[in-house]
């Protein structure tokens, strides 16, 4: 049996760990990988899913001003995904998961 201030030690390593992963920003790339985007998508990567948007995306910024309906309307058209929302927190959560992962950390 573990001693509870173990425990609680490695709680506290984890919790850690969690927060690197998901702290600071990530590139659009990092996130949507090719093998998120060739597997939940009907393109080979997350350039060709902004570049046949009706929205131009090329940064984050772009990303915060755009029209949300157009976008989740390509969304709900050209993925798996009902919305850019649904979309982009699927990607972020698998993201986080592998990274976890390789720390050593299986969620």
């Amino acid at each position: 049996m573990f001693p509870i201030n173990d425990i609680q030690k490695q709680l506290a390593s984890i919790q850690k760990e969690i927060q690197e992963v998901l702290k600071g920003e990530h590139k659009f790339r990092e996130i949507f990988t090719n093998d998120f985007m060739q597997s939940y998508t009907q393109y080979n990567t997350i350039e060709e899913f902004f570049d046949s948007s009706p929205v131009s995306i090329h940064t984050q910024e772009d990303l915060d001003s755009t029209d949300s309906s157009e976008l989740d309307e390509h969304v709900k058209k050209t993925t798996q995904f009902q919305d850019w929302e649904e979309f982009s927190t699927s990607a972020a959560n698998l993201y986080a998961r592998k990274r976890l992962k390789e720390k050593g950390i299986d969620v």
